[in-house]
């Protein structure tokens, strides 16, 4: 029993190193170059200067518009309070409205 959870343990030890490993070359080979290639285009880092630019337009877009504005707590009482009576209302109608059983 020892035994088996030694071995268990050893395992797990032994395939997070080799996935370590995978990753630290994943990084190595292709992440690093990837990202200086990026860091050194011009035409990249335009677009990435764009993209971002409209990100905070649209985010300032959207703290102008009225229906985007959160509810008050008011408005949120208001609209479970309609809510209680709808469901209390067809809770009524069911009861009303049971089907009889036939034989």
């Amino acid at each position: 029993m020892v035994n088996q959870m030694y071995d268990a343990v050893m395992t797990l030890e032994q395939g997070y190193k080799r996935w370590c490993n995978a990753m630290r070359e994943l990084t190595e080979n292709y992440m690093s170059p990837l990202m200086d290639r990026i860091a050194n285009s011009q035409d990249i880092m335009e677009q990435i200067e764009q993209e971002e630019n409209a990100i905070r337009a649209a985010a300032e877009l959207d703290q102008l518009a009225p229906g985007m504005q959160p509810l008050d707590d008011r408005t949120i009482q208001a609209l479970n309070l309609s809510a209680r009576r709808r469901e209390a209302h067809l809770a009524r109608v069911r009861s009303r409205c049971r089907r009889q059983r036939t034989i």
